[in-house]
């Protein structure tokens, strides 16, 4: 794993989207961009891919307030969407986009 995010909410994200490329054995890197904003890059077919993950404002500033247990399911539910996102995706497909837009429950 090769996350570089400072500690904190973000980093929380960023490790557990990493778990998604862990468990497949496919080599990846995070790194935190401006505007609450990760970019994950891993090989894909022997390409370079990479996925853009944002919060919107919103959705941001929930995650942020919630208790321990309200972030962990907003945690699993972004790794449960994210996980339906990439197994979506074509085999040629080299960039995506990840927006987390609201979280339900959880509070």
């Amino acid at each position: 794993m090769n996350i570089h995010v400072q500690a904190g909410e973000m980093r929380e994200v960023a490790e557990t989207l990493g778990r998604y490329f862990e468990a497949r054995e496919i080599g990846f890197h995070i790194d935190e961009r401006p505007g609450r904003t990760l970019h994950i890059g891993f090989e894909n077919g022997g390409h370079r891919a990479s996925v853009t993950v944002s919060f919107d404002d919103g959705a941001y500033e929930d995650f942020t307030q919630r208790d321990v247990e309200g972030k962990r399911h907003a945690l699993k539910r972004i790794s449960n969407e994210f996980g339906s996102l990439m197994e979506q995706r074509g085999p040629g497909a080299l960039a995506g986009n990840f927006r987390v837009n609201r979280l339900d429950g959880g509070q």
